[in-house]
């Protein structure tokens, strides 16, 4: 798909003897035109000049914009080049080429302007055809007046016409043609309103988008986990598998239909109606996995502290024997808690 432009732009010329055909108001630039694009304009002519942008219709303006005037630049240095180079053999009249761009968000501007100098002159074809001419006289001395007359008619050496043209840049003046105007408190207060509703918005839609990408998550992640995962049945019935299935199934088919253009909010607390009944079940699991491993730790542990405090009734004998009793009891209790 290719951006247009929503708004047609015309360009004035105005300066000394310039051709009525040129002071006309021209189309630069047709509603619908590619953005961004770019184009040029050629003016026949040996003087500086001004160059004004407009919108097409002052009926026909962006919001904001109250003078269809768009921009206003001056042209010069035209003047100069035609100067230096009108007594040179023109082959053509002296022009001036503008360039402009319109930019992918609409607006257009004057890039850069050139003269454009084209010269025609006559050169020697070769040196060689010269030295050829002089030495056929030399030996054709003796011939006839009439081959004489013949060779001294024609012409010596052959000359070709060569064509130069020269790009003379341009300076380019911006006009400013209208006093800026400020803005009001009451405008600057409004417009800054506008943006930080806007900034709000943003913020919803992000939070909005996020907790249904959780909660979305969170339902194909369990049910694969249900349907995948043997240690599942232990860590719960076979009611409370069914009942919490059942809750998913309904909270992602809510979520593909009245979900659709739910808030934020719906779908957090749709997560945490779910998660209320699958933490538990998911804390029971993990403890199922986690024992045997803290289990066979402990009974290491155990193993380890018996031969310290054997170490220390004949090694450390200073130690109070109620501490030292206290360690051993609780060393039981642990031993029956592992089993």
């Amino acid at each position: 798909m290719v951006d247009g432009s929503l708004y047609e732009f015309v360009i004035e010329l105005s300066g000394a003897d310039l051709p009525k055909s040129e002071c006309s108001r021209q189309l630069l630039v047709p509603k619908m035109k590619k953005l961004p694009s770019k184009m040029f304009r050629s003016i026949i002519h040996d003087k500086d000049f001004e160059v004004s942008l407009a919108y097409e219709s002052k009926h026909l303006l962006p919001p904001g914009v109250t003078s269809p005037l768009n921009a206003q630049y001056q042209i010069s240095g035209l003047a100069d080049a035609s100067g230096k180079y009108s007594s040179r053999n023109l082959s053509s009249p002296i022009k001036a080429i503008v360039h402009f761009s319109l930019s992918r968000s609409g607006v257009l501007s004057l890039d850069r302007a050139d003269a454009v100098v084209e010269i025609t002159d006559a050169s020697n074809n070769s040196e060689e055809s010269s030295e050829s001419v002089q030495s056929d006289s030399c030996i054709n001395k003796t011939s006839n007046t009439s081959a004489e007359e013949q060779a001294a008619a024609e012409p010596a050496t052959e000359k070709k016409l060569k064509k130069w043209t020269f790009r003379v840049p341009l300076k380019i003046v911006e006009k400013i043609t209208v006093a800026g105007m400020s803005l009001s408190k009451e405008f600057l207060a409004e417009a800054k309103t506008k943006l930080q509703a806007l900034d709000k918005k943003d913020v919803e839609r992000k939070r909005t988008a996020e907790s249904k990408n959780n909660l979305e998550g969170y339902i194909y992640t369990t049910k694969e986990k249900i349907e995948t995962l043997e240690e599942f049945e232990k860590g719960s019935t076979s009611e409370e598998r069914k009942s919490f299935v059942e809750k998913l199934d309904e909270v992602q088919d809510w979520l593909y239909t009245d979900g659709e253009d739910a808030n934020a909010t719906e779908f957090e607390e749709h997560l945490d109606q779910l998660k209320a009944i699958g933490d538990p079940i998911f804390f029971r699991l993990k403890e199922l996995t986690a024992r045997p491993t803290a289990v066979e730790h402990a009974h290491k542990y155990l193993i380890e502290l018996k031969q310290i405090v054997e170490e220390w009734k004949s090694k450390k004998s200073w130690l109070p024997k109620e501490r030292v009793h206290e360690v051993i009891n609780t060393a039981e209790k642990v031993k029956e808690l592992a089993g």
